[in-house]
């Protein structure tokens, strides 16, 4: 697996692919996402201002992927969590060799 930088524009599409709907804008930069992910309701907040979302350790997409979504609780491993992330949609899943599957 490979875990490659997202644009703005793919993050919101990999949101709104698994169903995440924009729920307004705060008074800054940023704009919230909010969405059901395994039954749990997960606010996702996207900086309109940064350009490119790196996977590393403390970055903003590790704190969406770790805490807005959830994807670590239950036991899961960090490669298990990434692969669940990139796999919800189809182009950024073929970008990051893991099979697509939407998040639900």
């Amino acid at each position: 697996m490979r875990k490659p930088v997202l644009t703005r524009r793919e993050l919101v599409s990999l949101l709104e692919h698994n169903g995440f709907e924009m729920r307004g804008r705060t008074g800054s930069s940023h704009t919230r996402y909010v969405g059901v992910v395994d039954g749990r309701t997960c606010n996702v907040t996207v900086d309109d201002a940064v350009a490119g979302y790196t996977p590393a350790s403390h970055s903003i997409l590790y704190y969406i992927v770790s805490t807005q979504l959830g994807f670590y609780r239950g036991g899961s491993s960090a490669n298990d969590a990434w692969k669940r992330f990139y796999a919800g949609e189809p182009s950024i899943a073929r970008r990051a060799q893991v099979p697509y599957e939407r998040w639900g």
